[in-house]
């Protein structure tokens, strides 16, 4: 156990949510054990699980983290994040979105990211849309694009159109007022913006902007 988590669990997590302590210690203990024997085994990931799919912030948080991290390594930790993708409760779902990260086999991620655009839930619809935008899965800009012209919720449409521009073209030219555009371009690891007058994109500036951008 790293000296990071005892900080955090004696000046935070003790302080103001005390009845949360030994669930994470339950799932970073288990986390521990895991990676000391390398074996997954279901009685270890069952704490780390449990914390993951919790409704409660810091306990969900540190089990996503932790599950997430596994599933880079261990095909177990992968079947868990599947199986919370399918389970009945909508929380659990968007965890289960919050799990994939970088180094998750990508056919996994993809296709746990497919079923939660057609969730419904908008709240974790619009999670995936941001998920696949964050993992620079460019191939699912068809599905993005699709659950975009079929979404209803006028908030989860605007991030899938935002982040189905950004995977197809890499920039983003917005309107903003009478004289100037917001141009967002999409790095390698974040997302910037700037603002810019009109004249310098009618002068042929889009270019220019849109490196410096990625540059930075």
């Amino acid at each position: 156990m790293n000296t990071y988590f005892e900080k955090w669990i004696s000046g935070y997590v003790r302080l103001r949510y005390p009845e949360l302590e030994p669930a994470l210690r339950a799932a970073s203990d288990a986390d521990d054990a895991i990676r000391s024997k390398k074996c997954p085994t279901a009685d270890l990931l069952e704490p780390i699980i449990t914390a993951a799919s919790s409704q409660r912030r810091p306990l969900s948080e540190t089990g996503t983290t932790l599950l997430g991290r596994l599933a880079v390594c261990y095909p177990e930790a992968c079947a868990a994040v599947g199986r919370m993708a399918q389970s009945k409760s909508s929380h659990v779902r968007f965890n289960a979105v919050l799990c994939l990260r970088a180094g998750v086999p990508r056919d996994v991620a993809i296709e746990i990211l497919k079923g939660a655009l057609r969730d419904r839930s908008s709240q974790v619809r619009k999670k995936a849309a941001d998920q696949a935008l964050a993992l620079r899965y460019a191939e699912m800009t068809e599905n993005l694009e699709e659950a975009a012209a079929e979404e209803s919720d006028a908030r989860v449409k605007e991030t899938l159109l935002f982040s189905t521009g950004l995977l197809r073209a890499g920039y983003l030219v917005e309107p903003r007022g009478s004289d100037s555009v917001l141009v967002t371009a999409l790095t390698r690891d974040s997302v910037r913006s700037r603002l810019v007058p009109n004249s310098q994109i009618h002068a042929g500036g889009l270019a220019a902007v849109v490196s410096e951008l990625q540059r930075k």
